[in-house]
């Protein structure tokens, strides 16, 4: 239903290939009525310093400003080997992947964490733009939406961590992670 006086912000930088997260983004808000402010750049940089120019640009501190100011956080988590084969070579060597590919059970936001909802390689969290872990976790409302096997340990991860403090999953999902907790 559409809502008076609602911003959507997106937490993290693009993803997918081309812009489709900022399409996402704006379809999402589009269904609410509510005003929509999408980050116009990547998750992943090459540098600290490009990170931390990217994150001052005009165009993107106020972003990332709304981002870690809102009440609210909608997100999902994303899938190692869903994510592996597609990150940027210019920002993951040989060995971040293997690191990754051993100790990360997802990401959340770009965020790779492991088992215990720890960031699994520091130097990269660090050349990644959106919302701080720390930033997420202290939202009032945080809104897990994911499903899939390949999903069940980062969606475990993020419930036993406090990134999430509800949870939309599927009904298969749902009955695996209650089958890995019990």
């Amino acid at each position: 239903s559409r809502r008076q006086n609602l911003t959507i912000v997106q937490l993290a930088g693009g993803f997918l290939r081309g812009n489709e997260n900022q399409r996402v983004v704006a379809s999402f808000a589009s269904s609410l009525g509510a005003h929509c402010h999408t980050l116009p750049v990547p998750t992943f940089v090459q540098s600290v310093s490009t990170r931390n120019r990217l994150a001052h640009e005009d165009h993107v501190r106020p972003i990332l400003a709304l981002g870690a100011r809102a009440r609210i956080a909608i997100f999902t988590v994303g899938s190692v080997e869903a994510n592996l084969p597609v990150l940027p070579e210019t920002t993951f060597c040989a060995h971040d992947i293997d690191v990754l590919g051993r100790r990360a059970v997802g990401d959340i936001c770009g965020r790779f964490i492991d088992k215990h909802g720890r960031i699994c390689l520091p130097d990269i969290n660090n050349k990644t733009i959106g919302i701080s872990l720390p930033d997420l976790r202290a939202k009032e409302q945080k809104l897990l939406i994911a499903g899939g096997e390949d999903k069940e340990r980062a969606i475990l991860a993020c419930l036993e961590n406090g990134y999430a403090n509800r949870v939309v999953l599927d009904y298969a999902t749902a009955t695996a992670i209650l089958q890995r907790q019990g």
